[in-house]
């Protein structure tokens, strides 16, 4: 795909004043692509001087703030409250994954293992994904049939 041309378009609708969240959406997609992080902090800055940021944009920043090594900035976002709940599957495993990836020794590690766990129990991936992250956190497994 030739994401200049793509995003040489979007520029052309947000010129005119159109700050619709899919078109931000879309071309922070493309800049991500092209690696310029920068301008994909400056197209969320922009949005949000009018909306509410999404929580693609969130998370996206969050990436970018791993990604380039501004610290303060993701641990003030992983350190706010989180709804897992409210993030849904996909967004409440990236929540997980950041914080692993910046505090992988973290108590709250497993806490939010477990939360996350309960509230997508019925989830087709959720208990797969469980045992995943526990091997990964290099946790024994507690065999109910073995008591000593």
């Amino acid at each position: 795909m030739e994401y200049k041309k793509v995003i040489q378009i979007c520029e052309k609708f947000i010129e005119k004043g159109e700050l619709n969240r899919f078109l931000f959406e879309f071309e922070m997609k493309c800049y991500t692509k092209i690696n310029d992080f920068d301008k994909v902090l400056e197209l969320i800055n922009l949005y949000g001087t009018k909306h509410e940021k999404t929580y693609f944009m969130e998370f996206l920043e969050a990436r970018i703030n791993l990604i380039q090594g501004n610290y303060e900035d993701l641990d003030s976002f992983l350190n706010k409250s989180v709804d897992f709940k409210e993030l849904g599957w996909s967004l409440s495993k990236e929540f997980y994954n950041l914080f692993y990836l910046r505090n992988s020794t973290s108590p709250k590690l497993l806490e939010f293992l477990f939360e996350i766990r309960r509230i997508y129990k019925n989830h087709v991936y959720a208990h797969e994904w469980f045992i995943i992250e526990m091997l990964r956190l290099n946790l024994d497994f507690v065999n109910p049939l073995k008591i000593d």
